[in-house]
């Protein structure tokens, strides 16, 4: 589940896995490498629907996930507010 918590984690690292692999034990008891790419996943897809470059079916599809991977509405709006982050 997707928390504003694991989004400042995920922003702390600006989206960097790698870089997210010398974090702390206790941000690694919170986040996952997993929860890291889905942020990252949801992003990208937000940041492709955004720009027009999806189908509704995509768009319904990320909808969908955005409800089923994240705590609450305020951590959906969080994550559309993201910036993308191309490493």
């Amino acid at each position: 589940m997707i928390t504003k918590e694991k989004i400042e984690i995920y922003n702390r690292y600006g989206g960097d896995v790698d870089a997210f692999v010398h974090g702390t034990k206790k941000q690694k008891k919170i986040m996952s490498d997993n929860d890291f790419f889905i942020i990252r996943t949801l992003t990208q897809n937000i940041h492709i629907i955004r720009n027009g470059l999806a189908s509704k079916e995509f768009e319904q599809g990320v909808d969908k996930t955005l409800r089923e991977e994240c705590a609450s509405e305020e951590v959906i709006e969080q994550l559309r507010n993201l910036r993308l982050i191309f490493l």
